[in-house]
């Protein structure tokens, strides 16, 4: 007869545990990139936004245009450059985490499934155990019917 419990019953909760925590730390990571990547695009329509395009120091001098007000622009505009690449820096970062946090994940589903196919290995083996069990039962009902019936009309002894 086959045990009815699943001997890997705590080993399957485990796993399905470890499992579930590298899940949420992917869908963390995941978080965090898709942040990472906003800042990125917003920073870049800041920079993109400062419109000084191919203006030179000349061109603001002999238009009358405030040397200071371009002076500022041209260095906001290279704080912005700086923030963009640092963002940038924090990205590729961000997907490497997320990478990272995929394939923790992907080594925990693996190893949550294989005890999963175990279990429902041990969940047929239990019901065809049943299943035998009972049809031997069925059997064992049907055959003393049989030599009732066949002692009623006088043919056994």
């Amino acid at each position: 007869m086959v045990d009815r419990r699943f001997s890997l019953a705590a080993l399957l909760k485990l796993r399905t545990t470890v499992e579930e925590r590298a899940a949420g730390e992917l869908a963390g990571a995941r978080r965090v990139r898709l942040a990472a990547a906003a800042e990125v695009d917003r920073t870049r329509d800041e920079l993109a936004a400062t419109g000084l395009g191919h203006v030179s120091e000349v061109h603001v001098l002999s238009s009358g245009t405030d040397p200071r007000m371009w002076q500022a622009t041209v260095a906001g505009r290279a704080a912005l450059g700086s923030l963009l690449a640092e963002r940038r820096m924090a990205l590729v970062a961000a997907r490497d985490e997320e990478e990272r946090a995929s394939a923790v994940w992907t080594r925990a589903r693996r190893d949550t499934r294989a005890i999963e196919r175990l279990e429902e290995r041990h969940t047929e083996a239990v019901r065809a155990a049943e299943l035998h069990a009972e049809q031997t039962a069925l059997d064992e009902v049907a055959g003393q019917r049989a030599a009732r019936a066949a002692v009623a009309r006088g043919g056994l002894a």
